[in-house]
């Protein structure tokens, strides 16, 4: 499996947003992981999307529909329990 995010680009983003983040290298994985899946299903559902109204571009507009169906998913499964 290919990374979407290198190690150098997770270290920066951590690195600004929590700089006295340490992180095991496990734990870098699991998130390098997660992220790569997270992103791959993202995609595949906002590609769906495209070919379900007959396009063959990718469009913002698609990922922000996908996104924010995801969250509000999310937010009922939150409010269950």
């Amino acid at each position: 499996m290919k990374k979407i995010l290198n190690s150098n680009g997770l270290k920066k983003f951590l690195r600004k947003k929590f700089p006295n983040l340490v992180l095991e290298i496990r734990t870098k994985q699991f998130i390098e992981s997660f992220i790569s899946i997270y992103l791959k299903n993202l995609l595949r559902k906002c590609c769906l999307l495209v070919k379900h109204r007959n396009g063959n571009l990718l469009k913002v507009r698609d990922l922000k529909h996908t996104v924010g169906k995801k969250i509000r998913n999310n937010r009922k499964s939150i409010i269950q329990f």
